[in-house]
């Protein structure tokens, strides 16, 4: 296999330039497009510092002009591509979706959030906070309805994201009203409805696990140990009462 990678690429300590480029972008906060477009960018020029031949073989000819070379750099970034290296679980792995790839995942994700936009708008999401949060009172209650919540909407919404936003609008007040921290609910959510996304088939994180990997959800789902112990462990937490926290502020009615 070592054989094959050299062979097919120029394998150099160069090329860490641009994950590390890619690093200080994300330590100067410069927003997630500006990111993601100046990354874009340092992988593009990479191809041609670094890769040149590799270019050349992904477009067929010895001789481009630069039609070609702007065609074939449209063409990974936006479509599937393949490298030949004459190694089958090589060509597996470096072969590539681009932009195209992503489409299955992205109209879930505009399917979800549409869903969840009819649910805020037609008053659903209070009456379900209402029924859900009335008669908890206890910390430990409250943590672990927090925890049963996110993992209900990780099932019934199809998106991470929304789940996310959706659980902590459930909650939020109920957790001022009951003196307990805003940090109890963030940590509650991410124990929860973060990390548990990736073990439903449906979800946008699970499919995109699955797509990328070659690996049904349900196949890898017994390995993720992290992912299942995570939300048995906050609410063991929870009850044992580590770490709960009254903030300053006085309750509200």
């Amino acid at each position: 296999m070592m054989h094959y990678l050299h062979a097919t690429f120029n394998i150099t300590p160069w090329t860490l330039l641009i994950p590390c480029a890619t690093i200080l972008l994300l330590v100067m906060k410069l927003g997630t497009t500006t990111t993601l477009a100046l990354s874009t960018l340092l992988g593009v020029i990479g191809i041609f510092l670094f890769q040149p031949s590799l270019l050349s073989t992904i477009e067929g000819t010895d001789n481009p002009s630069l039609l070609i070379h702007a065609k074939a750099i449209f063409n990974i970034l936006a479509s599937e591509t393949s490298v030949p290296t004459g190694h089958e679980l090589l060509d597996s792995l470096v072969s590539t979706g681009g932009m195209k790839g992503m489409l299955s995942t992205i109209l879930l994700i505009l399917c979800a959030m549409i869903f969840g936009g009819v649910m805020i708008g037609t008053g659903m999401v209070s009456t379900i906070t209402h029924s859900v949060t009335k008669r908890l009172k206890r910390s430990q209650s409250i943590v672990s309805a927090t925890v049963g919540t996110g993992l209900m909407l990780n099932a019934c919404t199809g998106d991470q994201y929304l789940s996310i936003i959706l659980n902590g609008n459930l909650y939020r007040n109920l957790y001022h009203r009951n003196r307990l921290e805003p940090r109890l609910l963030s940590r509650s959510i991410e124990d929860s409805t973060s990390v548990t996304s990736v073990l439903i088939p449906w979800n946008s994180c699970g499919l995109t696990q699955s797509s990328v990997l070659g690996v049904a959800t349900l196949h890898y789902l017994p390995y993720c140990i992290f992912n299942i112990m995570s939300p048995l462990i906050t609410i063991a937490i929870a009850w044992v009462g580590f770490r709960i926290r009254k903030p300053a502020y006085k309750a509200i009615a």
